[in-house]
């Protein structure tokens, strides 16, 4: 081997030097393999091995240095023959702005995030002075901040405004000639219950977070909570990093009485509630009524069924949609009872009339069952 050159011989930590591995004639047929080493693959690193093309005299290959000061020596082998070349890595005492970091990438309106910028090294006498942007007038920041002498970073305050729909503003640091960027979408996190009647008490209920932008790397962590003891919900949901969704169990427990619960979502200072009713049991499982279609005038036997029965009673409200047909106002279902009975009459029609009835709870008005009946001339 003839030589090793380097395009810098002393450069700073994270730099990239091109290395030339040049032999004192041209390769053979098939090229020429040379060998590299680093004595100190923690401040630069090199290739094992590059080829000289056949008929060539040298080739180039890159060595990746890191932010460390230290001596390296690069060596390449050729055919029993070694040369070695001297790189010396520094570290920068003039400080470069690093990152610009946010607490959290997704806030409510009207909340305060945190916002920190970071420095490659201590700020200079005076300080050093970073100017920050936003892109949203939803989100402000602070015109300026400063890094104290001797310091590596700062943190300082993002303001929100609510907004009615989700807005993304991008943050902008600069200072001496570098700028670095980070993101905040100002919105609400969404809770879905997945039900918009009541549940049978003892059953699962799947329920949905969405948040308003992807989770970061670490995921979204979403605090939750219900407010009655017959529908419980885990303490917290993770939003997987990426990803804008997750789902979780609420549980029900057949806890009289039928009660509505509220189950609260919150993250990043945004809070979601909805409302789940647990029915407590028993439920209506069945109604049949014979005949299933009365001729107007005349009146049709219905049977309800529960399951389980009620142990201590139990008073439905009836109702229907039309003058045709009418239900009694109440209907007592006796304590351990499976089963109740009710009368429908009906009215003279012209014409084949259909017509909805519904049971309702007593206490709460809530709607038991529903079904339709047809009224025959």
């Amino acid at each position: 081997m003839s030589s090793i050159g380097l395009s810098s011989v002393s450069v700073l930590g994270g730099t990239t030097v091109t290395g030339t591995v040049t032999l004192s004639a041209v390769a053979p047929t098939g090229g020429a393999t040379i060998s590299l080493t680093s004595s100190n693959s923690a401040a630069a690193t090199v290739p094992a091995t590059v080829v000289i093309p056949a008929n060539a005299s040298s080739v180039t290959f890159a060595i990746n240095t890191v932010a460390t000061s230290a001596t390296v020596t690069i060596t390449g082998t050729y055919a029993s023959s070694t040369t070695t070349a001297t790189l010396t890595v520094t570290v920068s005492t003039v400080p470069v702005l690093q990152t610009l970091t946010l607490a959290t990438n997704v806030a409510a309106g009207g909340t305060t995030v945190s916002g920190q910028v970071t420095l490659t090294a201590p700020a200079p006498a005076g300080g050093a002075v970073v100017a920050l942007s936003s892109s949203s007038p939803i989100v402000t920041v602070p015109a300026t901040v400063t890094v104290l002498k001797g310091a590596t970073f700062v943190t300082f305050d993002i303001n929100t405004i609510a907004s009615a729909s989700t807005v993304v503003a991008t943050l902008t640091a600069s200072y001496a000639g570098v700028q670095q960027q980070a993101t905040l979408t100002v919105g609400t996190v969404a809770l879905s219950l997945g039900e918009s009647t009541p549940v049978p008490g003892g059953s699962v209920v799947t329920a949905t977070i969405s948040l308003p932008a992807p989770a970061p790397g670490s995921g979204a962590v979403v605090a939750l909570s219900s407010s009655g003891a017959n529908a419980t919900v885990p303490s917290t949901v993770t939003v997987p990093a990426g990803a804008t969704t997750a789902t979780f169990n609420v549980t029900t427990a057949d806890a009289p009485p039928t009660s509505t619960v509220t189950i609260t979502a919150s993250y990043a200072g945004s809070a979601q509630s909805a409302t789940l009713t647990v029915w407590a049991y028993p439920m209506v499982s069945s109604v049949v009524c014979s005949p299933s279609s009365p001729s107007g005038g005349t009146s049709t036997q219905c049977t309800g069924t529960l399951a389980p029965a009620s142990s201590t009673g139990w008073t439905l409200l009836a109702g229907s949609d039309n003058s045709a047909a009418s239900p009694p106002g109440s209907i007592a279902v006796a304590p351990g009872s499976t089963t109740f009975q009710f009368t429908v009459s009906t009215t003279a029609v012209t014409t084949s009339t259909i017509a909805t009835l519904q049971l309702y709870d007593a206490p709460t008005g809530l709607t038991v069952w529903r079904m339709l009946l047809t009224i025959n001339p």
